[in-house]
């Protein structure tokens, strides 16, 4: 029965670990659902009142766990963005938010439908592959287009897991009538007659014709060749008919271009694939590569070649494989503590099955639980690894130290368990309760470490269980060996019986061992950051842009400069590879090296050759972050509730001088640009020329439209797809009130006689936050030195007052972003250090019957504390890594871990204080443990020391815990035998007080934990 129990659980096991989601870290982010509105000429102002507010007051107030509703907007495009507390069902949230919307406002046929993404707009960490595609002719012909886009909508779209594919620019087609007005104007032909026969023939009415008793349905049938389009008759003049090629270009092509990118300085077309949040990446990767290879022959012959940028499964697939190697290493080099203590192999054999056997129950319980295997999930089994052998040494050593009597084997065996269970499951209740505020709560923070905590506790509950199980039927089927002598240190015991030789010096040592920790506390705790800095062997570019500028001169005043530098990088730094992507009003580069270390040379070369070609942009160069870009997890949010733009305009540049002079080492975004005055047409109808000319209103605007290129016709499909169609004019006209026009009466006139034409400069619409009009200054520290914590306490104690003074009553201000989940983390772990403290006390007072013994234990592990914050700070020296929340937690791993000694010893002492001194107790106490302590704590420093030693490319999200730990075991270990000892002399122990029922004999008691 034990052999098929283990065998399932390990079968179990992989087959979880198979169809488990592999991602790099947890998601952090909480629920979101995206969406975008993209109205084809609708002004900033329209999509505000006419989309974005009614849309505001159908989800504010109605949807169920709704946290906030952020929307931003430019000309003909709004984007929101609603996020929702943790834990909430996005599909049920979907569905309820597109009843909300679709009562809210229905929107034209010239306008997409809404589509939910699950995600916010930050979306690296489901990014699958960016890919650049190439012509071998440097300039993309339509048949490679066409290739292109089936390759996205057909091939990678269809794939499971494949949420959306993103084509930077776009090449999405439609159908464009462009009419040269000049000829119109010569052949007195109206506009409006040739845009009503065209929008006829692409309408498809249906009818009922009666046939005798029946009744059957007709239909018209459109036009579906693009040459019978071009051939359809407009008009007769003279006795010649004027067919619509005659005026107009038709053709079908993509959509206005509003994104230029290029791939080592050529002409490219950029692909991203974004997964859904719960896809394996690894899973979707591979059969993006196997589309990829099967479509080789398709793309070759087309003259297309595609390049990979950066494949995120691969620094994935890397990170794993490493941390499986430290996992590895950290298991051979505990069987080996293992066997150096008690030399031979069956008890070696027994702790690696139990090793064995708690990892694979470990991934049961996380593929149960959904949770997903990370980086940070695998740490935590390393962290473990040691952890999970300590019953099976602890159990074996008290076996061996038993002397010979007639029961058997597997009788002697269980007799000591019946003994010692109740102790271990005191000193694994006290590991787990560590975490039991993790697992069950709920925010960012459970997010973050509930893994890691997963995994911990229930591989604890796995090993106790497997070591009770085991040890029986090992003992059964293998005998029980010789008694062995004990490994002895009596260095230690004589050590201590020097300390405790008087109260005086027993007073000395442990104020001076706990008021040197408490201060080294004080002076060496780092400042703290949200989340951990994964970077990458990349430089990225941030050029934010007004975004009034047309595509083609972005494309020469931006894309090309920003190209040439990045082709003229020096000979010394090898580049892999380097792209730029520009829209409107946003730009980003990137250069890959081979070698990060070449990193510190290619930004300050970045940094003065974009100054010099763009001295007018603001640009920010810094090396790029698996996690981030500019929206990175430790980016800090100001927002400024202000409705008054113009005050804001006046003032912001007085908000970035604060901000500046108090942080001189952050990088300042302002969101938008409010800075920059954007250029605007505002055209009124002169009603009294429109009456003479006989031109009604609804003319006016589908001209008005025309020049807009936004006047949606209707749809036309071809034997391809569906396309929209849509007429404009030619592009050569700068002077718009001299566009010639002919009315349907044919009066002919001009479009500066039709209406009033004002030009004037307006701001760009500001952000909405729940409702609210807000400006929204983004930070980012630019100093590996400034970390989320420092800033955050700048801005409360400078910056916020100093903005409140120069607001007045205009508005508010608000923190947010890292900034504000950092101080919910704060109190979290705040929160969870008393829990833990608490909890101590608790279990302890239970098994002591004593408060003043549970202090004991407390005391013994404020030196821990000091010995893993003195570690880190010679990791970070060493890797200038950051400290972050994530890291916070490998005190509580390490507390739950160091407590068991500080236990041993007590229990030990307070077992004996009944019949011998308390000097006398303590050196039985410490010759009795000191044992099980050091191959307690070797096994565990072993098992964690390779993540330390070894690092990889995701190191920075583990190697601060396992510092923490290791410091904190090695500390405690040389400590908590004469901290233990030393307190003890002073304070004494509890006469009688006993931990276990006082039938048991006193050797037994100090054989077992």
């Amino acid at each position: 029965m034990v052999v098929i129990l283990c065998v399932l659980t390990v079968f179990l096991g992989v087959l979880c670990a198979y169809n488990n989601k592999i991602q790099l870290l947890p998601n952090v982010e909480p629920p979101k659902i995206s969406f975008f509105v993209i109205w084809p000429g609708a002004s900033e102002n329209f999509l505000i009142t006419d989309v974005v507010q009614p849309y505001e007051e159908a989800i504010l107030g109605r949807l169920e766990r709704l946290e906030s509703l952020k929307v931003t907007t430019r000309p003909e495009r709004a984007s929101f963005e609603v996020t929702f507390s943790f834990g909430t069902n996005l599909e049920e949230a979907e569905s309820k938010l597109a009843a909300l919307l679709s009562r809210a406002r229905t929107l034209p046929l010239n306008v997409k439908p809404l589509t939910f993404h699950h995600g916010g707009t930050n979306v690296s960490n489901r990014v699958v592959g960016s890919y650049f595609i190439t012509s071998e002719s440097s300039e993309f012909s339509p048949k490679q287009l066409s290739v292109i886009s089936n390759l996205a909508k057909q091939k990678f779209k269809l794939l499971p897991g494949v949420e959306s594919v993103e084509l930077n620019p776009a090449l999405e087609s439609q159908l464009q009538i462009r009419l040269d007005m000049n000829k119109l104007y010569q052949l007195n032909l109206s506009f409006d007659a040739i845009r009503q026969i065209v929008g006829g023939l692409l309408t498809q009415p249906v009818i009922q014709l009666y046939e005798n008793e029946r009744v059957i349905t007709a239909k018209f049938k459109p036009t579906t060749l693009l040459e019978d389009i071009r051939q359809i008759p407009i008009a007769h003049v003279d006795g010649v008919s004027i067919l619509l090629q005659d005026v107009a270009q038709v053709e079908v092509g993509p959509i206005t271009q509003t994104a230029v990118s290029r791939f080592n300085g050529q002409e490219a077309i950029a692909m991203r694939i974004l997964r859904y949040a719960d896809a394996n990446l690894i899973e979707v990767q591979k059969k993006v590569d196997e589309v990829l290879a099967q479509e080789a022959v398709t793309l070759d012959s087309a003259g297309l070649i595609y390049n990979l940028s950066f494949d995120t499964s691969i620094f994935i697939e890397r990170a794993i494989f490493w941390i499986i190697g430290s996992l590895a290493t950290g298991f051979i080099l505990t069987t080996f503590v293992s066997y150096c203590f008690f030399r031979r192999f069956k008890p070696t054999i027994l702790a690696t099955l139990v090793i064995l056997l708690s990892t694979c129950g470990v991934l049961i319980v996380l593929y149960l639980t959904k949770t997903s295997i990370n980086v940070i999930s695998l740490a935590g089994i390393t962290f473990a690894t040691g952890m999970f052998v300590d019953g099976v040494l602890i159990i074996v050593e008290y076996l061996d130290r038993l002397k010979p009597d007639k029961r058997s084997s597997l009788e002697r065996t269980r007799s000591s368990l019946n003994k010692l269970v109740p102790a271990l499951l005191v000193s694994t209740i006290t590991t787990v309760i560590v975490f039991i505020p993790i697992i069950f709560s709920q925010g960012a923070e459970s997010q973050l470490f509930k893994g890691l905590s997963l995994v911990i506790a229930s591989g604890l509950l796995f090993a106790l269980f497997f070591t009770v199980l085991l040890v029986p039927f090992f003992a059964e089927y293998f005998g029980q060996p010789e008694p062995r002598s004990e490994i002895a240190f009596p260095f230690v015991t004589n050590a201590v019986r020097s300390l405790i030789k008087s109260k005086r010096s027993s007073v000395f040592f442990v104020i001076f061992l706990v008021g040197g920790s408490l201060l080294s506390l004080s002076i060496f705790i780092p400042s703290l950051s949200y989340l951990p800095s994964v970077k990458r062997d990349t430089v990225d570019v941030y050029i934010p842009l007004s975004g009034d500028l047309r595509i083609e001169t972005v494309q020469h005043n931006i894309v090309g400069p920003i190209n040439d530098i990045l082709q003229a990088v020096p000979s010394e730094i090898i580049v892999k590879n380097n792209y730029v992507i520009a829209w409107p009003h946003f730009a980003t580069a990137a250069v890959r090296l081979n070698d990060s270390k070449q990193i510190p040379a290619l930004i300050p070369y970045l940094q003065q050759s974009l100054k010099e070609h763009l001295p007018s942009n603001r640009v920010l160069v810094l090396q790029g972050e698996l996690l981030g870009g500019l929206e990175s997890a430790n980016d800090i949010e100001i927002n400024l509730y202000v409705s008054d733009q113009q005050w804001l305009a006046e003032n912001i540049s007085i908000v970035r001088n604060i901000i500046e002079s108090a942080l001189p080492d952050i990088s300042i975004r302002v969101i938008p640009d409010v800075e920059r005055f954007v250029k605007e047409y505002e055209f009124s109808p002169n009603l009294l020329s429109l009456r003479d000319s006989g031109i009604t209103n609804d003319e006016l605007t589908n001209l008005f439209r025309t020049i807009g290129k936004s006047d949606f016709i209707g749809k036309w499909k071809s034997d391809d797809e569906v396309v929209n169609a849509y007429i404009t004019i030619e592009d050569n006209y700068q002077d718009v009130a001299n566009i010639p026009y002919v009315s349907r009466n044919g009066v002919r006139t001009y479009m500066g006689s039709l209406t009033n034409i004002k030009t004037s400069d307006v701001l760009p619409s500001l952000n909405r936050l729940n409702g609210s009009a807000a400006l929204t200054i983004s930070l980012r520290p630019t100093s590996n030195e400034r970390t989320v914590s420092s800033v955050l306490a700048v801005l409360e104690q400078d910056v916020a007052p100093a903005i409140r003074q120069l607001m007045g009553d205009k508005g508010y201000i608000g923190i947010e972003g890292s900034a504000s989940s950092l101080s919910k983390t704060k109190w979290f772990l705040a929160l969870l250090l008393f829990f833990i403290v608490l909890s101590f006390i608790v279990i302890l007072a239970f098994l002591f019957r004593s408060i003043k013994l549970s202090m004991y234990v407390l005391l013994s592990l404020i030196p821990a504390l000091a010995g893993g914050i003195l570690a880190y700070n010679f990791l970070s020296f060493v890797t200038m890594s950051d400290f972050n929340v994530l890291t916070m937690l490998g005190f509580a791993i390490m507390l739950g871990i160091v407590a068991n000694n500080s236990i041993l010893l007590v229990d030990a002492a307070n077992n004996v204080s009944a019949h011998c001194s308390d000097c006398d107790a303590i050196l039985f106490a410490v010759n009795e443990r000191v044992r099980a302590i050091v191959i307690s704590s070797l096994t565990t420093v072993l098992g964690i020391l390779p993540l330390l030693l070894f690092p990889s490319e995701a190191s920075q999200l583990y190697q601060g815990i396992a510092a923490i730990i290791v410091g904190g075991i090695v500390v405690n270990l040389l400590t908590v035998l004469f901290l233990t000892a030393a307190t003890i002399r002073i304070f004494g122990l509890e006469r009688p007080t006993l931990g276990f029922p006082q039938n048991l004999e006193v050797e037994i008691v100090n054989k077992g934990l």
